[in-house]
């Protein structure tokens, strides 16, 4: 029972899917990691060992569930725009709005993932 729960939702990726936007939400994730390590080891009155665990948790946990973030961002999208395909041009804007729009799902993967888990399983039952 729990297995089939776990295997329909984070096992319903396709794994290049998964594995790039694992590496992209950690990409986010480890220049946090080190700037905390850098500012701490800076620090006068350091905080204590549980508070930085936490944080850096935090963060670790933004980047592992990233690629379900991403995947409810892809399904909204492609609810929206369907099968259509656009062709434009790589340009500044563009490339922003991509960059926008990965933080913005790294940010708010924590409530973002429940529900693309959500839409994994039922779409995988």
């Amino acid at each position: 029972m729990i297995g089939d729960i776990l295997s329909r939702t984070f096992g319903g990726l396709k794994k290049d899917y998964f594995v790039r936007n694992l590496v992209i939400g950690l990409i986010f994730s480890a220049p946090i990691w080190v700037m905390i390590d850098a500012l701490e080891t800076r620090a006068t009155n350091q905080k204590p060992f549980w508070d930085m665990f936490f944080i850096k948790a935090y963060f670790s946990l933004m980047g592992l569930l990233y690629p379900y973030a991403k995947f409810l961002y892809d399904y909204i999208w492609e609810l929206i725009i369907g099968d259509t395909t656009y062709f434009y041009s790589i340009n500044i804007i563009t490339v922003w709005f991509k960059l926008f729009t990965r933080i913005m799902c790294w940010g708010f993967a924590w409530v973002l993932a429940p529900i693309g888990l959500l839409i994994l399983y039922f779409k995988n039952s």
